[in-house]
């Protein structure tokens, strides 16, 4: 008769081994879309301190009214911010900017594509609201980026549209 495996004969070592390689190809049998859709909703519910504290420390020397309005804004999350036409610029070039540092220090494909994407949100952002590109990147160029997130299924609505709308305004420039 055939002997069935079992745990009990295992140190506390191995059985931590085993269950450590069970729960990560749990994780990684999720999927990928999930995964991107999940961290890009913790990036965009993150808060606006985050980033007020350098955008007002880095321009001293801006107007007080911006600094009001910066501080106004404080609680505000980052998604929101993204889609309302009356955020100062300098906040989501700062948006942008830490995006863009989020993104060069992900850890995986899915925080990479979600921190590029609050990225793009924001130069989509400052083109459909302010019409100023805050980006170094062809019109064309960002129209094709827009475009691909504007129909990602991870994505939520309000971005989508709001990349749906920034492709018409990059189509209006050229």
């Amino acid at each position: 008769m055939r002997r069935k495996p079992s745990t009990a004969t295992l140190k506390p070592e191995q059985l931590k081994s085993i269950f450590s390689i069970a729960a990560e190809a749990t994780k990684s049998s999720r999927d990928p879309q999930e995964i991107e859709a999940e961290i890009l909703q913790d990036y965009l519910r993150q808060t606006v301190p985050m980033y007020q504290e350098s955008c007002t420390r880095r321009r001293t020397t801006a107007q007080s009214h911006m600094r009001n309005a910066v501080e106004s804004l404080s609680g505000e999350s980052i998604g929101r911010l993204l889609s309302d036409p009356k955020a100062p610029i300098e906040l989501i070039r700062d948006i942008k900017a830490r995006s863009k540092a989020l993104s060069r220090s992900a850890q995986s494909e899915a925080e990479y594509q979600a921190a590029n994407t609050v990225y793009y949100a924001a130069i989509a952002s400052a083109l459909l609201f302010h019409d100023v590109k805050i980006t170094q990147f062809a019109c064309q160029d960002l129209r094709n980026s827009f475009v691909f997130l504007s129909e990602q299924v991870w994505v939520p609505d309000y971005l989508r549209e709001l990349f749906s709308e920034a492709t018409k305004t990059c189509q209006d420039k050229q």
